[in-house]
């Protein structure tokens, strides 16, 4: 089974979990998080390098 995250609630229903919202309700500003603080200067020259080309592609700031 696929399940689609844009109706995934209701999918989730359908399957038979009808508390699966209630199991979902985050609070999303927990998440933000300053990540770049846990990488070292080598970390991010691997990832810049590594992610060089979506950089370039999606118009990216590479990291600092």
């Amino acid at each position: 089974i696929i399940l689609k995250c844009e109706n995934l609630n209701e999918q989730m229903k359908i399957l038979g979990f009808q508390d699966f919202e209630k199991f979902c309700n985050y609070n999303n500003n927990n998440f933000n998080k300053n990540y770049l603080k846990y990488l070292n200067d080598n970390s991010i020259s691997l990832i810049n390098n590594y992610y060089k080309l979506d950089f370039e592609y999606f118009n990216y700031e590479k990291l600092q």
